[in-house]
């Protein structure tokens, strides 16, 4: 890939905080977005600023144990939808990765589920505030990969912090209850727990919000996670790990990049529960493969969209805001 003249200003500037002895946390925040470009530029493979090459800041692997990292030599292509035009080629992750990612994961909850709800809730306010703080950026990314509005783009970012937002506060909420037993001196107690780790398959169209909604509700809960984010917009799944990383240790969330072979295989891994939004065919797949380890799943599939119109209304403006609520999903319509 070519390397542009933005990338070569970017890596210089991190050599400089390097040489002007600057502590990392500074440039830990440098990145680029060009809007009418192609990529956004950040350091996240583990290079000391020192060392820092243009080439060095293009993002092209999974996040597995804290690290960003290429395993395999398959790649596969993003594309701007508005354009046709590649954005830039990622690398597939393979079964190795999958598998060490479940198993850091497992590892992680040993620990996190042990954690307070309202621990929990503390990072999650962190995390909310950093989203809002990387609107911009976020908002962008996603328009150039997936070819909604910007406007909208910006609608979802707010949209998404709001579910964290209140997944903070829900999950300071999650009281067991006691029941009346059925013999004298005895109480029953139902207390509810983490189930372990949680594998999350999400889609490109709002992948921001139905990222989120995956992803802090087993969290807050006090479960790990393993998100395989759609490779349609790869980009975007990794600004939202980036901000994540901010917030938590690096265990408890782990992404896996690629394609449909890569969700295969990792649907293979013996997950506690799985998270799925997407079609039925493909959610029938996913319970089947639960099903050989007796993981239970939430499955959201599609819909019908039914509406009743009632005579008295406008017709032509609500057949606009009918198309608009059918097609929005799309992420392409402009009315």
């Amino acid at each position: 890939m070519e390397i542009t003249e933005l990338q070569k200003d970017l890596a210089a500037t991190f050599r400089w905080t390097a040489k002007l002895n600057m502590h990392e946390a500074v440039a830990n925040h440098f990145s680029a977005c060009v809007p009418e470009s192609s990529n956004f530029y950040v350091n996240k493979a583990g290079i000391h600023f020192s060392r820092m090459k243009a080439s060095d800041l293009i993002f092209d692997r999974s996040f597995v144990e804290g690290k960003w990292i290429a395993i395999g030599a398959s790649r596969f292509d993003i594309i701007n939808p508005a354009n046709g035009k590649k954005i830039k080629s990622v690398n597939d992750g393979g079964v190795a990765i999958s598998e060490k990612a479940i198993d850091v994961a497992f590892e992680a909850f040993q620990g996190w589920k042990k954690t307070t709800a309202k621990f929990r809730a503390t990072l999650l306010e962190k995390w909310c505030d950093l989203i809002l703080d990387n609107t911009k950026a976020l908002a962008e990314i996603m328009t150039l990969e997936c070819g909604k509005p910007l406007k909208e783009s910006r609608g979802e970012v707010s949209y998404g912090a709001a579910f964290v937002k209140w997944f903070a506060e829900e999950g300071k909420r999650t009281y067991g209850d006691v029941i009346p037993p059925h013999t004298e001196n005895r109480r029953l107690v139902v207390i509810k727990q983490a189930v372990g780790v949680v594998g999350a398959i999400t889609p490109w169209n709002f992948p921001i919000n139905l990222t989120f909604v995956s992803l802090i509700n087993a969290i807050s809960a006090g479960n790990a996670v393993l998100i395989k984010p759609s490779e349609i917009t790869d980009h975007t799944s990794k600004i939202i790990k980036n901000i994540i990383d901010d917030t938590f240790s690096s265990n408890e969330v782990n992404t896996i990049l690629g394609g449909v072979k890569i969700a295969e295989e990792v649907l293979k891994l013996k997950f506690d529960h799985i998270l799925f939004i997407g079609s039925p065919t493909i959610g029938k797949l996913i319970m089947k493969a639960a099903s050989n380890h007796l993981a239970s799943v939430t499955l959201e599939l599609g819909g019908k969209s039914p509406t009743i119109v009632d005579e008295k209304v406008d017709i032509k403006a609500t057949a606009k805001r009918i198309a608009w609520a059918k097609f929005i999903n799309l992420s392409l319509i402009h009315i």
